[in-house]
């Protein structure tokens, strides 16, 4: 099962009236694509998308009242089925790669040279040391898996609406998190930023399943800066699919 990223509406997400990065490479090869989505998730083509999109801005509605406050007033995005999205695949190495990169920078540990594919980054005595602390750090440390679009930074644990409980986050916590860890570790500009996504991730060419840390960490960086762009334009949710 692999991990991809989309920032769309959330209407469009649950009736599946989208494409991952693989769906449209395959279209595009003329090779055969099955996609199997979360259990619990709404990923039958066939659902209707206004009941879809009722349910989501109730959602949305229940989700405002309970972050808005007298210093904080949310108002809501706009849920459709037609908005433009966005997604690409960072997968789970890439997304593991920025896991223990977080954990470095913040503990002021060295950062790895090399990422093997297949290996799991809760196995990382740095991240696992860091995932026992119950204040917030940073997106990937605090495994979030969506983020809403507001600007406001804030943390919390709620309901999808399917009813899965997951960490979430807003744009605006995802782009101070992406800040810092660019301020740390590179701080580059925009321009070279979105040139990372073309970056050569293999370490060792007789062995594909070898990344370069860095490069791979420099490449799933990319997308999650994409998604924000997009995000943060279009006013629309990021939330990590799987």
């Amino acid at each position: 099962m692999g991990l991809d990223l989309y920032a769309g509406t959330l209407t469009r997400y649950y009736t599946r009236n989208w494409k991952t990065a693989v769906q449209q490479w395959s279209e595009q090869n003329n090779v055969r694509c099955e996609i199997i989505t979360p259990d619990g998730e709404l990923g039958n083509e066939n659902i209707d998308a206004e009941e879809v999109q009722s349910s989501t801005e109730l959602w949305m509605e229940a989700l405002i009242s309970g972050l808005s406050n007298e210093d904080i007033l949310l108002k809501p995005w706009e849920e459709n089925n037609e908005k433009e999205y966005y997604t690409d695949k960072p997968d789970w190495a890439g997304y593991g790669a920025l896991v223990i990169l977080s954990a470095c920078l913040y503990s002021g540990k060295e950062v790895p040279k090399l990422y093997e594919k297949f290996s799991d980054w809760n196995d990382n005595p740095i991240v696992q040391d860091l995932v026992k602390e119950e204040s917030y750090i940073n997106s990937f440390l605090n495994g979030i898996e969506m983020w809403v679009p507001f600007e406001e930074c804030m943390s919390f644990s709620y309901i999808f609406p399917t009813g899965k409980e997951a960490n979430m986050s807003t744009v605006g916590q995802l782009e101070s998190d992406l800040q810092y860890m660019n301020k740390m570790r590179w701080n580059a500009d925009e321009e070279t930023i979105l040139s990372w996504f073309d970056i050569e991730i293999v370490s060792d060419e007789s062995n594909e399943d070898v990344f370069d840390f860095d490069a791979l960490s420099r490449f799933a960086y990319c997308i999650f800066y994409k998604a924000v762009l997009f995000a943060k334009e279009n006013k629309v949710p990021i939330r990590l699919d799987y």
